[in-house]
């Protein structure tokens, strides 16, 4: 305190505390001479002599006669300064800690390695997943298996493997995800360190950063998506390219279209105006029934292909019953075939209608924004090779019949010649009583 011995036997118990303190200390120690109390104990700020301030630690203990009458006191006086400084630095230290880690937008957690369990959590996990802090810690020691996506308990069990050998200071970055509230999963990328051991120096305590990525993985995927399908739509049109007839054409985006999205069978159906009727083109079923019956489709008929062919429009039924909602009347064929979603486009070109395209699916379908645009692309495209395909047909024939037609005027120079050149050198007696025009009995073309 600074005081010599004789200063110090002239103080009072009011000498000592700081000013702000000495209330606090004379109701302390009145509440003790109230009651039965002997000892009391507190913490508090004295002045020194050179007016500086320390922090000490009182123990009293007061001294009674045989009636209880208060006599002396014994006090002990400790210095603890530099306690109390490092507990309040440690204070502190905590409250910023607590600050940072509740106004940081990622989940910061302590996960205890040996109990498997977490013990801290910011409050951001409520909003992360919907789990408070301690909703967590009542899930127990399985609550990181509990919320873990079942495809990555393998990779998180790498993951407690590595952090058994990874040295102080060292980050280990995981990419994983959790269970919501709501039921789906949230991707997260999260960065861990040792943060304390035990006795043993093996990893207890893990402190751990986790950034939620969902949405980043959400538009990771819709790219790759993307590419798969611009992949796939590539492979078409290099594919129809070198489809030379209808029924090729038909095929190849039958095929593609069921590889694209798993539709259990299809057709593509040219219409024919003079019959009124949709007649296939190709057909892919695996049941016999569908290839005998709807070979030939009347216009009349109340279908999804027909209404896509009437209304020019495209029909998607994604289920069994927005299939009967609409076509009551095909339960029975719904049910023997398993039909039960369906899409179906028209074909057109230059605003004419020339056909269908048709896909339909064993169970419920949700036509995806990706999905639509690949049917509307590839009845597009069939619409423009099929009519690219029977003009070509058509030319083929035209260019047949043109060389048939030349070969017989070539023939029948060279027959007309090869007659004009007997008559000049046959022997008397061969019978030339045949006219010219019998020569031309087996064909229209040769001349007369």
């Amino acid at each position: 305190m600074g005081y010599a011995a004789d200063e110090a036997r002239r103080l009072t118990v009011s000498d000592l505390p700081y000013a702000d303190d000495f209330t606090a200390d004379t109701t302390h120690w009145q509440q003790v001479l109230a009651s039965d109390e002997q000892n009391d104990r507190l913490e508090l700020r004295y002045v020194r002599r050179d007016r500086s301030l320390i922090w000490v630690q009182l123990a009293r203990s007061l001294m009674r006669s045989s009636d209880g009458t208060p006599q002396y006191m014994l006090a002990l006086i400790q210095d603890v300064t530099g306690r109390v400084h490092i507990e309040r630095a440690l204070r502190e230290s905590q409250q910023l800690f607590q600050r940072i880690t509740e106004t940081t937008p990622d989940l910061v957690y302590l996960f205890d390695l040996r109990a498997q369990r977490i013990v801290y959590a910011n409050r951001e996990i409520r909003e992360l997943l919907g789990f408070s802090s301690s909703d967590l810690m009542a899930l127990g020691a399985d609550a990181l298996l509990q919320l873990l996506h079942p495809d990555d308990r393998a990779l998180m069990d790498a993951r407690a493997l590595r952090l058994e050998a990874v040295d102080d200071g060292e980050r280990l970055e995981t990419v994983y995800r959790m269970r919501h509230t709501d039921g789906g999963y949230r991707w997260f990328h999260s960065r861990d360190v040792v943060f304390s051991r035990n006795a043993d120096e093996r990893p207890q305590l893990v402190l751990g950063v986790a950034q939620d990525i969902t949405a980043h993985k959400e538009t990771e995927a819709r790219l790759q998506r993307q590419l798969d399908w611009t992949t796939r739509l590539r492979n078409l049109a290099l594919a129809m390219a070198a489809a030379l007839t209808p029924e090729q054409v038909a095929a190849l985006i039958l095929q593609h279209s069921l590889d694209a999205l798993g539709a259990q069978g299809g057709a593509v159906r040219q219409l024919q105006a003079h019959t009124g009727t949709l007649d296939v083109l190709h057909l892919i079923a695996e049941d016999v029934r569908v290839m005998d019956r709807w070979q030939k489709i009347p216009l009349e008929t109340v279908l999804p292909v027909t209404d896509a062919l009437h209304r020019r429009e495209i029909v998607l039924l994604d289920s069994r019953e927005a299939v009967l909602a609409r076509y009551p009347h095909l339960g029975e064929t719904v049910e023997q075939l398993h039909h039960h979603a369906f899409a179906a486009l028209p074909l057109r070109v230059d605003g004419y209608v020339i056909g269908t395209f048709s896909l339909w699916f064993d169970g419920p379908h949700v036509f995806v924004e990706e999905e639509r645009a690949w049917l509307e692309i590839c009845a597009h495209q069939c619409g423009q090779a099929l009519a690219r395909a029977v003009l070509y047909r058509t030319e083929q024939q035209a260019r047949a019949t043109t060389d048939d037609a030349a070969l017989i005027r070539q023939g029948s120079e060279e027959a007309f010649a090869l007659l004009d050149t007997v008559y000049e050198v046959a022997p008397i007696g061969w019978p030339f009583s045949i006219p010219r025009c019998a020569l031309c009995a087996s064909t229209r073309h040769w001349r007369r």
